[in-house]
């Protein structure tokens, strides 16, 4: 109810479904469909064909970012980096290599224990970014694409599930700016990205 009250509220002409009807069935389809609002599926035979399919859209004329499938929080902290530079996130692992789709520019994010080199096969011109932990990557992944982002204000989400970073990523990416991760404990990494990049403005999602 809450979803389809906020399609109306923000008066949607238009939703894109990511996933197939196994995660996101043909009632919810539907019943948006029943707002007037126009439908459109975006889905491959799992996630990781799914995430070719969003990359088509999305385009990768500037690039790709690449990132394990079987793990949400990496996917996470690039998420309104990738928005930012208009890059689409290719989810692979080492049973589901990377496609060739033609980029010039890859950017994996996770060591090889997390993106095995071997999915890596038909990509060219890869820069690999990751830290010690999800949190470190985190840090890094921002000091790497820093001069993209805007700091007077940065949002801060549990690295420990994905639904509030996941939406919030959305909303960071209007403004370019970055989402960062935390435990219930900050992480050293975590309290460097607060320390060193003259952070105006902490909104806090969850």
């Amino acid at each position: 109810t809450e979803a389809l009250n906020e399609l109306k509220r923000l008066m949607v002409k238009k939703v894109f479904i990511v996933g197939g009807t196994g995660v996101v069935s043909n009632d919810v389809a539907n019943k948006i469909q029943s707002l007037g609002i126009k439908v459109e599926r975006v889905a491959g035979k799992n996630r990781y064909e799914t995430s070719y399919e969003v990359a088509k859209l999305v385009g990768t004329s500037k690039g790709a970012f690449v990132t394990t499938g079987l793990n949400f929080a990496d996917a996470l902290s690039v998420g309104p980096i990738a928005a930012t530079l208009e890059m689409p996130i290719l989810l692979v692992d080492k049973n589901y290599p990377a496609k060739n789709l033609n980029i010039n520019k890859t950017y994996v994010i996770g060591g090889e224990s997390i993106v095995p080199t071997q999915a890596l096969s038909n990509l060219k011109n890869i820069t690999r970014i990751y830290g010690s932990n999800r949190y470190e990557t985190n840090k890094k992944l921002i000091s790497t694409f820093k001069d993209s982002l805007d700091f007077s204000n940065a949002y801060v989400a549990t690295g420990m599930d994905f639904p509030d970073a996941l939406s919030g990523g959305a909303l960071a990416a209007v403004n370019n700016n970055p989402i960062i991760l935390t435990g219930t404990t900050p992480d050293t990494s975590t309290k460097d990205i607060i320390k060193g990049n003259n952070i105006s403005n902490l909104t806090v999602l969850g």
